[in-house]
């Protein structure tokens, strides 16, 4: 019948995401169609990224009756370990139209100092 839910109602689905390194940062898409920017969780621990977002449309009332209905929940989940330390607390994070746009700047490697013995 039309009304027949999708195979999965609550699914958890991976975000269509590109990941550039910039050469001092790394800059981070991801797509999350349908997502309000208030249900994005981002998180760094160390090099590891991780991005959680979901929407849940609103309740259906007794006295509403759906035809089809297919737009219940949406689930994204990411996570990735960056191959260099970065720093987390000069993240930018934007949203727009439905793209999660990051840039995390890569931490400075030590450079080589000279020591003056005296």
């Amino acid at each position: 019948p039309l009304d027949r839910p999708p195979a999965s109602p609550r699914s958890l689905l991976p975000a269509l995401t590109d990941v550039e390194d910039k050469g001092s940062a790394y800059h981070i898409q991801m797509d999350l169609p349908g997502i309000p920017k208030e249900k994005i969780d981002i998180r760094l621990n160390g090099t590891l990224l991780t991005v959680d977002a979901q929407n849940e449309s609103a309740k259906e009332s007794e006295d509403q009756t759906y035809l089809r209905r297919e737009r219940s929940y949406v689930g994204f989940h990411r996570a990735f370990e960056l191959p260099e330390p970065v720093l987390s607390d000069k993240v930018d994070a934007s949203y727009r139209d439905g793209v999660l746009d990051l840039t995390v700047p890569k931490a400075r490697p030590a450079t080589e100092q000279k020591i003056a013995v005296s």
